[in-house]
């Protein structure tokens, strides 16, 4: 089971909660690596260990998420409006 989790913390954190977040992401990725191994003998046990790297990943890909969007919104609170103006128009021409 998932679930979101909102918290308030300083903004001169953020960084560090995204560190955390991708230092995280990696080795939950990583231990995929570990759950994906080829074994025939054994079809049932490599359907269960694939099927906890696909539910490891489908995790990753949300926390991928969260981060873009906290960056995004710790950006939007802490570079002034032209600088953001800018990012979005880079943003929209590389779409």
């Amino acid at each position: 089971m998932k679930v979101k989790v909102n918290y308030t913390m300083a903004i001169e954190e953020v960084p560090e909660l995204i560190q955390d977040i991708l230092s995280s992401l990696k080795q939950s990725i990583t231990l995929c690596n570990s759950h994906l191994v080829f074994n025939p003998n054994d079809f049932g046990k490599m359907a269960s260990e694939f099927k906890a790297a696909r539910e490891k990943l489908e995790v990753a890909d949300a926390q991928i998420e969260d981060v873009l969007n906290i960056t995004a919104g710790w950006l939007e609170a802490t570079r002034p409006q032209a600088e953001e103006d800018e990012i979005d128009r880079e943003i929209i021409n590389e779409e």
